[in-house]
């Protein structure tokens, strides 16, 4: 499966599937979510992308969201996380990233917690959305937003082995 299907099936099967962002919906519907994939695989080259794809959200306002895909770039979980650190310095003020690893772990859970498959894809990805629409979504919504992360923990907890394997298909190279 090419890298396009991949990230596709996980947005529509697991992201939208299972509404672990209930607001995805209408925003993939609509076609608001741009993405662009990278075969970058340096820090470098990865904030090269990162600024290219982020800089022309300015000349294209149709992009709700923009999720970078970093089709080959095979770091483990820790360093991809303090690369996001320093993508989160360049990013402009009215933007807001969340990071997505297949290895993805919360600092304050296990590695095998479901919670942890919120942020769990098929390849290192870096999106980014609009403040004021994640403020505009969570005020319409606050009862949901505030109970959300608890909702995605017991979603993910209740699946069944093979509903695991169905949404979290993909097999993490360990060492490249």
């Amino acid at each position: 499966m090419t890298p396009v299907a991949q990230v596709r099936r996980w947005l529509e099967d697991t992201v939208i599937g299972l509404e672990l962002c209930p607001w995805a919906r209408p925003v993939w519907e609509r076609g608001g979510v741009h993405l662009a994939f990278t075969r970058a695989a340096s820090p470098t080259a990865a904030l090269d992308a990162f600024l290219d794809e982020h800089l022309a959200c300015a000349f294209h306002p149709s992009r709700e969201t923009v999720l970078l895909v970093f089709e080959r770039w095979y770091l483990p979980f820790d360093i991809f996380w303090d690369m996001v650190g320093v993508l989160e310095e360049h990013v402009l003020p009215d933007w807001q990233l969340v990071a997505f690893h297949p290895a993805f772990r919360f600092q304050d859970l296990e590695l095998t917690h479901p919670a942890n498959g919120v942020n769990q894809a098929p390849y290192p990805i870096v999106q980014w959305l609009r403040r004021t629409d994640i403020a505009r979504a969570t005020r319409e919504d606050a009862a949901r937003a505030e109970a959300l992360s608890q909702r995605n923990g017991q979603r993910l907890a209740g699946l069944t082995a093979a509903q695991r394997r169905r949404h979290f298909f993909w097999e993490w190279p360990t060492a490249r």
